[in-house]
C-alpha cells in the first residue's frame, strides 16, 4: 500500500493493517491503522433515544447534572476532530485470535491506541514497530 491509498482509505473510513509473527508461538501480532470514530456527543448519536425526545432537554439534563461527563465528552470530540487518526498495535495470545474470542486483559502481551494528526505521524509508529505503510494491507 502506498501513502495515497493509506489516505484515501482514511477519508473513507476504511481501515488497514498488517498481521504479523512475533518472537514467541504464543502470542501473534497486529497493526490497525484508520480513521478515529469521533465520540457519540447526543444521546440520538447512540440510537439511546425513543423518537420524539426532546434530545435538547437530555442534553442540559446531563450538562447540568453531570458536568463532567458532558465536558468529557466535548473535550474527547473535540481530540478526535484534532487526532482524526488512530494506530492500534498489540501482541494477543494466539488460542484467541484463532477462536476468534473476545480477548481479555491478559490475553495481551503488549497492547498501545495512538490518535495522531497526520500520516507522517501514523508512519513514524508503524516505523518504530519495525514496519511501514507498504506493509499494510486493506482490512475491509
Amino acid at each position: 500500500m502506498d501513502r495515497e491509498e493509506l489516505e484515501h482509505r482514511i477519508q473513507h473510513s476504511k481501515s488497514s493493517g498488517i498481521f504479523y509473527s512475533t518472537d514467541s508461538d504464543e502470542y501473534e501480532g497486529e497493526i490497525f491503522v484508520g480513521k478515529r470514530a469521533h465520540p457519540a456527543l447526543t444521546l440520538e448519536d447512540v440510537d439511546l433515544v425513543k423518537p420524539g425526545t426532546d434530545v435538547h432537554k437530555l442534553l442540559s439534563d446531563l450538562s447540568r447534572n453531570y458536568p463532567k461527563t458532558y465536558k468529557g465528552m466535548l473535550e474527547e470530540r473535540q481530540d478526535a476532530k484534532e487526532r482524526p487518526i488512530s494506530v492500534f498495535f498489540a501482541e494477543t495470545r494466539r488460542s484467541v485470535v484463532e477462536e476468534q474470542c473476545d480477548p481479555e486483559p491478559e490475553d495481551f502481551r503488549k497492547k498501545q491506541l495512538y490518535y495522531v494528526r497526520s500520516i507522517e505521524e501514523a508512519e513514524a509508529i508503524l516505523r518504530s514497530l519495525g514496519f511501514s505503510i507498504a506493509d499494510l494491507k486493506p482490512m475491509g
